[in-house]
């Protein structure tokens, strides 16, 4: 049996400007280590998730925002908070 693996991506530098980042996945296993590593290299992410997402460990991070919605509802992206 193989165990689960953490996926690592490796940020070499800080961004020399920030980047807004919109991030569809970003409750995934491989969405939510793209969204701390960016988050670490200075950026600014803006993830849509659903509803029934675990995101407790992406709200302890400043720099990432978090809305719950869907995709193809436009009201879901553009209500603010």
């Amino acid at each position: 049996m193989m165990a689960a693996m953490t996926p690592q991506i490796h940020t070499p530098h800080r961004s020399p400007r920030p980047r807004r980042i919109l991030l569809l996945g970003g409750s995934g296993t491989i969405g939510r280590a793209t969204a701390r590593a960016l988050a670490a290299n200075g950026d600014s992410i803006f993830c849509l998730v659903r509803a029934a997402s675990n995101i407790e460990d992406l709200k302890r991070h400043g720099n990432i925002e978090i809305r719950t919605g869907d995709l193809t509802d436009r009201d879901a992206i553009s209500r603010d908070g």
